[in-house]
């Protein structure tokens, strides 16, 4: 469905109209997609953690990964990655050494510049 913009009473549709497919995004403390999911880890906490995507059936997507930090400051992690067109979770990277940051860390994933799925984790002491 392209994107309707409103200007000043007209509308205008963009010539080059995008369809975005959301994607879920989901966390676990094992390398695999059926492991318990988190979204509260320990400070102490050393085990590293599994950020997983899933797109819907038949639909695949090229996707990045970007982490913004309690402070603020935003890191895009891993390399590009795509989804599995059989709806399959895959995983796109992980966290580790995470001492230090209290908080809550959001990570999106983007296709291209746009969120297409974000989860947030909140680090506790």
């Amino acid at each position: 469905m392209p994107i309707v913009i409103n200007v000043q009473g007209a509308t205008v549709v963009p010539e080059t109209a995008v369809t975005v497919t959301p994607v879920e995004v989901f966390v676990t403390t094992e390398q695999r997609p059926v492991a318990v999911r988190v979204t509260q880890v320990r400070l102490a906490s050393r085990q590293p953690l599994f950020v997983f995507v899933r797109s819907p059936q038949g639909k695949s997507t090229t996707v990045t990964m970007r982490v913004t930090l309690p402070s603020g400051e935003v890191t895009a992690l891993g390399s590009t990655s795509v989804t599995d067109p059989s709806g399959k979770a895959v995983c796109i990277g992980s966290l580790s050494d995470i001492a230090g940051v209290e908080g809550t860390v959001r990570i999106e994933v983007l296709a291209g510049t746009t969120v297409v799925g974000s989860t947030v984790l909140t680090i506790v002491p």
